[in-house]
């Protein structure tokens, strides 16, 4: 009896202990287990070992469809090698060029960048990607670009075509078309060197500031019915299209005795 009663206490001190201990670890564990999901979902720190000379770039304004070029310098200002420098944007019509992928401590790369403007308008922003490398850690930071994008510029008239209603062959006429250029940039200028009229219209051109007036003058020719021909005017920029201005005419309804004389 003595023995079995000593191999049951023992037995029952060490399933006492071992409630013992897992009471005194389960905590631990606990917030073990908790401490580790919080350092994978709480953000890290933020890393100071390399400074952009810009994180907001605003370019110069261009037209659409026209390219976009800017840069910035990335600096070292840590006491660590920077490696595997990369830049990704977030657009395709961005290029990116670096001129290094390595960044020794106190030193600068710099990342020149282009926007495609194409088949946009107004204010496009586009965000830039950097990643890199600092004592085996992979690290990003971003910088971001704005350009103004203008319409495309044109040759544009005020009033877009001349109309003549009841109009009678013969009649002697005059009209003053104010010509401009819209969306063009205040450090661009241009000049009309070409135009083209009807031979029955004269043309003279009157250059005020940044428009002309165009002096449209002539007589009826001798037609009936409805009469359309144009006018045609041209700058010295390929970058602006031709202007075309349509003169039309609807003549009044005259007796054939009129018409034949």
């Amino acid at each position: 009896m003595t023995s079995k009663i000593k191999i049951l206490m023992i037995c029952m001190l060490s399933v006492l202990g071992l409630v013992l201990l897992f009471v005194a670890f389960a905590p631990y564990q606990s917030d073990s287990n908790s401490a580790t999901m919080q350092s994978v979902v709480r953000p890290s720190k933020k890393h100071t070992s390399i400074r952009f000379s810009e994180k907001t770039v605003r370019l110069e304004s261009v037209h659409s469809g026209e390219m976009s070029n800017g840069f910035i310098f990335v600096e070292n200002i840590g006491n660590k090698e920077i490696t595997d420098v990369a830049v990704k944007a977030g657009c395709t019509c961005s290029g990116i060029e670096l001129s290094d992928t390595i960044i020794l401590p106190g030193e600068t790369i710099r990342i020149d960048f282009s926007i495609d403007t194409r088949g946009k308008y107004e204010d496009f922003a586009d965000n830039f990607l950097v990643t890199y490398s600092e004592d085996e850690k992979n690290l990003f930071d971003m910088f971001y670009a704005t350009v103004p994008i203008l319409a495309p510029g044109k040759l544009v008239a005020e009033p877009a075509s001349l109309q003549f209603h009841r109009a009678k062959v013969g009649e002697s006429f005059s009209r003053v078309v104010e010509l401009r250029v819209k969306d063009l940039p205040e450090n661009e200028t241009i000049d009309i060197v070409q135009f083209s009229t009807p031979d029955w219209i004269s043309a003279h051109f009157i250059k005020k500031n940044a428009h002309w007036e165009l002096a449209l003058s002539g007589v009826f020719p001798n037609q009936s019915g409805r009469h359309v021909e144009f006018v045609r005017i041209k700058s010295n920029s390929e970058r602006y299209s031709e202007m075309i201005i349509p003169v039309i005419v609807e003549f009044a309804v005259v007796s054939p005795e009129v018409a034949v004389q």
